[in-house]
């Protein structure tokens, strides 16, 4: 019985480069051939699946009626490249009365990192660009020894301007929940963005662009031998309904189907509370050339110091404390975790200084910044501050060594 050959079409056609596969194997799951064929972008695949999969068929030496099963990538992907596979694997699976196999886009390429990859468990963050300036992404830690996958993140659309934050936040998450395992980038969204993004240390990126049905054949290899498995969802994944902008869209730079939220707009900016301190010590500790004690920042809440924080999923990002004087804000403390710069979430504590500080009619903000710390002096400069003088030995290093402040002004009332 367990000699049966089992014979599995599959059909991947949801980005620029489709191809068709077929897989044969034993009920055991030992491979006995796998032959694929590509169809490449200049090539229309409506018009060149049907005959890429005869042509298949024939080299294979099988007849239709010999499929036991069919598989398509669902996506998420092209609109009318993941319609059309499925479509056709309807129209075969339902004609031959054969089991229809779905086969989600982003897993496919994650399924194949983790095959190449060396490691008994990897996080695999797929992306495949959306175009109008948005991604599909997922995540998913895949086993290698037993081919388990619990999926971390289920696909969703994303613009490509919080793709960073995105990955920063969730890597640091999953550092902390998954030590020791490796943290892989898939998919075409790393190639085709990568002027945009600022990707976290230590992350590794495959160099796999593209989902492959040879792939998909041999997930759906799996998903057939699985007896618990339920094909009942053979339609595609599309996450959104929309292809392209509108000229108005295009003219007024809208779009979306709906615009996809703002990662940052679902960061919360609110006030520090007693319980916040701890972790604020901590991120304090780490970022700061001279850090305050639990004392330190206890005293400017119980002295009314305008103070905030910014959280995502009740994981701290960063804060700030700002003392009000009667015609000046002066921003004593502002810090973002060491992983969670250069994205933005420092500019938005920013704006939120000096909005409290202008509904206050202050006439300028004041704060002192490190004279070596080139990165935030420019930072200050970028939203408008100016240097308006020095104060020597105003920092004690760990090492007891002094380093002069430079005193950095931004003018608000005119």
């Amino acid at each position: 019985m367990n000699n049966k050959i089992i014979n599995l079409l599959a059909i991947e056609s949801s980005t620029e480069i489709c191809s068709v596969s077929i897989i044969s194997f034993n009920l055991n799951g030992v491979i006995k051939d796998l032959i694929s064929s590509k169809i490449y972008k200049e090539n229309l695949p409506s018009e060149h699946i049907i005959p890429t999969i005869e042509s298949i068929l024939s080299k294979t030496k099988l007849d239709k009626s010999e499929l036991n099963a069919v598989s398509f990538d669902q996506g998420p992907g092209k609109f009318t490249g993941i319609r059309l596979s499925c479509s056709i694997a309807k129209s075969i699976g339902m004609f031959l009365n054969i089991p229809i196999i779905p086969v989600i886009s982003l897993y496919s390429m994650a399924f194949q990192a983790q095959m190449e990859s060396s490691n008994d468990y990897d996080i695999i963050v797929s992306s495949i660009d959306a175009r109008m300036n948005e991604v599909y992404i997922g995540a998913y830690l895949i086993g290698a020894s037993n081919g388990s996958c619990k999926i971390l993140f289920e696909p969703i659309l994303i613009s490509v301007s919080d793709l960073s934050l995105w990955l920063t936040f969730h890597t640091n998450q999953w550092k902390s929940s998954y030590k020791k395992t490796n943290i892989i980038l898939v998919g075409d969204s790393w190639y085709v963005h990568k002027s945009e993004l600022i990707i976290p240390r230590g992350i590794i990126n495959s160099g796999i662009t593209n989902p492959a049905s040879h792939i998909l054949a041999m997930i759906a290899k799996n998903y057939f031998l699985d007896t618990s498995k339920i094909f009942d969802d053979v339609e595609p994944v599309y996450i959104r309904n929309k292809v392209a902008f509108t000229r108005n869209e295009l003219f007024y730079n809208n779009g979306g189907n709906p615009r996809t939220s703002s990662f940052l707009s679902e960061i919360d900016i609110i006030q520090m509370a007693i319980s916040d301190i701890n972790d604020v010590v901590s991120l304090d500790t780490k970022v700061q050339l001279s850090s305050w004690s639990y004392g330190n920042f206890q005293d400017c809440l119980d002295a009314g110091y305008i103070a905030y924080v910014v959280k995502y999923k009740e994981s701290l990002l960063g804060f700030f404390v700002m003392m009000l004087a009667p015609d000046v804000a002066h921003l004593l403390r502002i810090a973002v975790h060491e992983d969670m710069q250069n994205i933005g979430i420092g500019s938005k504590l920013l704006d939120k200084c000096i909005q409290i500080s202008k509904e206050n009619k202050l006439n300028s903000i004041i704060i002192e910044v490190g004279e070596h710390n080139i990165n935030a002096v420019n930072f200050y400069k970028k939203h408008g501050f100016a240097k308006i003088g020095r104060r020597k030995n105003y920092y004690v290093l760990k090492n007891s060594k002094t380093e002069s402040a430079v005193v950095m002004e931004k003018k608000l009332l005119e």
